[in-house]
């Protein structure tokens, strides 16, 4: 397979997760995919900031990446 073939654009994505999604950069494109249409999964570890992005229309995962 080519290079070129292999790459995709993030506008043919269209499911995305999104992991720091509390932090101030992934707040903001958390919100900015959600308006743009995108079907986005947000995983964080506290219930501080579900409603907001349920209201957004994003899906919440809660979880901990550096958790055993």
């Amino acid at each position: 397979m080519r290079l070129r073939q292999a790459l995709v654009r993030i506008e043919d994505m269209k499911n995305i997760a999104i992991l720091g999604s509390t932090g101030p950069t992934g707040r903001i494109l958390t919100q900015r995919l959600c308006e743009a249409g995108y079907t986005v999964t947000v995983v964080h570890r506290s219930e501080s900031a579900q409603a907001e992005f349920e209201a957004w229309g994003a899906s919440v995962v809660r979880g901990d990446a550096f958790k055993r």
